[in-house]
């Protein structure tokens, strides 16, 4: 429900540490990266609570049942497409390599 969604945001967005240099910028009515995959997270223990055995299967359910199935054509793509193309090449291996030792 609306409620529980709610509720969950709430627990993940809460900052004990209203002066520290994280939530200075970490608004109060958004997620962080790591708040929006726990959000995700807990969305899934909840819904599936008595339906799956172990968490990562509820989460697997929710991406599967609810965000993948509903992705336009467009958004899917081969992960490794891009990685393939532009780094896993000669070319980026060599200006990689006259870098090594700042990386």
């Amino acid at each position: 429900s609306v409620e529980a969604i709610s509720q969950i945001f709430v627990a993940v967005n809460f900052e004990s540490d209203k002066g520290s240099m994280e939530a200075d910028v970490n608004e109060d009515r958004a997620l962080m990266r790591f708040e929006f995959v726990e959000c995700m997270i807990r969305i899934a223990a909840k819904k599936y609570e008595n339906q799956t055995e172990y968490l990562n299967e509820a989460v697997e359910r929710l991406m599967n049942e609810h965000l993948l199935a509903k992705l336009p054509p467009e958004a899917l793509h081969d992960r490794d497409d891009w990685r393939r193309r532009r780094l896993y090449n000669r070319e980026c291996d060599s200006a990689l390599g006259r870098h090594s030792s700042v990386l």
